[in-house]
């Protein structure tokens, strides 16, 4: 069954004893281009800010290059981090946006606040200290990023906390479309370092942002980003006629391995999953679903439950 299958159906369809439904596959939205150019429009401005303002702080040039920006899942942007690195969660508008320094370039701008040369520490977790200093580093670079959005409407900007772990940050749910951009930070000094930096808004955060953006251009924008639900557009925008694989996995059995040499055709492996218990549903080798197994015609099926937390 294809994509394109799947996503034929707008709601579920009505089930009876034993039936099951079919789902489509959820994936971020394609933004319109003058969403991202605007958004980038912002960023230009962002980065004069936050490079005087940093200088400022560290009495030294810090400079930022913008590397690139792209709409991404939530998912794929946690797995293109580092752990650990320092990730400020700051409340924006409606919902929360990401700031994210590789964990390289927050220990050199921490040594440089504290008055040091600007060494990189690597190797270790980072400690409390750590934290409280990449706060009051990223406090600049927060307010400047709040000015320059202030150019379309106020944000409201806020630093709430300092992760180490990005998955702990829960910006969004781990399937819904993400913007991001990131940049250059070179910090001068004696001996020149730099290192990387990414800024990450959930859809849903950005959506009044949008709103304002679409008023002011007269409405003439593809509404592709909807208001209540960010995740509405399928995985057909991009894959309308690839497959993907769907895995059912039992949860994993221990036997000895004495018995398992001394196994024959015909004997009965007694398994360490509960015939009640829920089985995991994987995408792509990506658990994203629990369901139970059952039969459907000459077929087994897989009816689904209820999605991870985490999806």
């Amino acid at each position: 069954m294809t994509i394109a299958e799947l996503t034929r159906q707008d709601g579920p369809a009505e089930r009876g004893p034993g039936s099951l439904t079919e789902f489509g596959y959820r994936r971020p939205e394609v933004l319109p281009k003058v969403f991202v150019e605007s958004i980038d429009a912002v960023h230009s401005g962002f980065l004069r800010t936050a490079s005087d303002r940093l200088s400022q702080l560290l009495r030294t040039e810090v400079s930022f290059e913008h590397l690139g920006t792209e709409e991404l899942s939530y998912r794929n942007y946690l797995w293109s981090l580092p752990t650990p690195t320092f990730m400020a969660v700051a409340g924006m508008l409606r919902g929360r946006a990401g700031v994210e320094l590789s964990p390289e370039l927050a220990s050199v701008l921490n040594d440089r606040l504290l008055g040091g040369e600007g060494r990189a520490t690597i190797g270790r977790w980072p400690t409390t200290l750590d934290a409280a200093l990449a706060s009051r580093v990223l406090e600049p670079v927060v307010a400047a990023l709040d000015h320059a959005f202030s150019a379309i409407m106020s944000p409201g900007l806020n630093i709430d906390r300092i992760e180490h772990n990005p998955r702990f940050a829960r910006l969004a749910a781990m399937t819904d479309g993400v913007l991001t951009s990131t940049f250059a930070v070179t910090i001068a000094g004696s001996g020149p370092f730099t290192g990387s930096m990414s800024l990450c808004y959930p859809f849903t955060t950005l959506d009044p942002l949008f709103d304002t953006l679409r008023q002011q251009l007269g409405g003439d924008v593809d509404d592709t980003v909807s208001d209540d639900k960010p995740e509405r557009a399928l995985l057909e925008s991009f894959l309308s006629d690839s497959d993907v694989q769907l895995t059912v996995r039992l949860r994993p059995s221990q036997a000895p391995a004495g018995q398992l040499s001394r196994i024959e055709p015909g004997d009965v492996v007694v398994l360490d999953h509960w015939a009640d218990e829920a089985v995991d549903g994987l995408v792509g080798g990506v658990p994203l679903f629990d369901g139970r197994i059952g039969k459907q015609g000459n077929n087994l099926a897989f009816e689904l439950t209820a999605w991870k937390d985490d999806a």
